[in-house]
Parts: structure tokens; sequence; C-alpha cells
């Protein structure tokens, strides 16, 4: 796994596929990690993770996000790169590298470990 800095201290990233609407972002769902991006905003890292809901019969399929179709990559490509974009100003962001399956549980156990570590100072 590549470290591009010590990360934005933010609680980690994941965007979910699923066929289902899925009105509110603060519920509990199973989801399998397929890959993720490498986020660079404001010169710190800040890996957005993208996996597929559990028993979705559209998007059950995919095992990495390499599988995805390009056309759903770009969207999420794009996004991340301008939604913090003001109109007429510059792209704060860049996507450093894109990561499989592999490396997206390597960066969701190194975000619960920092987790970790900010509960024990917490204490």
């Amino acid at each position: 796994m590549q470290n591009v800095s010590d990360g934005d201290g933010d609680p980690l990233d994941i965007l979910i596929l699923s066929e289902h609407h899925i009105p509110r972002g603060d519920i509990i769902l199973k989801a399998k990690p397929i890959g993720g991006f490498c986020l660079i905003d404001d010169n710190e890292a800040d890996d957005k993770i993208i996996a597929t809901l559990k028993g979705d019969k559209v998007y059950e399929q995919y095992h990495e996000v390499s599988e995805l179709p390009k056309g759903i990559v770009e969207r999420f490509e794009h996004y991340f790169l301008t939604y913090k974009q003001l109109p007429g100003g510059h792209n704060q962001c860049e996507i450093a590298y894109k990561y499989g399956r592999e490396e997206s549980y390597q960066v969701i156990e190194a975000a619960r470990m920092d987790y970790h570590d900010l509960l024990a100072k917490l204490k």
C-alpha cells in the first residue's frame, strides 16, 4: 500500500453500489469492498472505498473495481475530482491512483487502527 501522507483525519469514505434506493447515509449495511481511489485533497490522502451491497442483484457480480463498466468508474472519478470545486475555481483534488479489492482491505484496516488509536488517546 502506498502512503501519500498521514491522511486527512476524517472517517473513511465508502461508496456502496446498489440498485436499491438508500435514503440515508447513517444506516448499517453489509457491503463487500471491491477497490477504491487514493484521492489527494488539499495535499492529504482521502481514500474513497468502493463496495457493492451484499445480495444486490445488479452489483453483486463484481469482485474488483476493474470489472465495473468503464462509464461507472469514470462517473465516480469525475464526482470525486469536482465535488469541492466552486464555479470558476480550480480543481483542488486529484486521484493519485486506483486500487483493487486486496488493497481496499488494507486501507480499511489502517483506518480501523487509526480509529482505535484515537479512542485510546481519548481515555
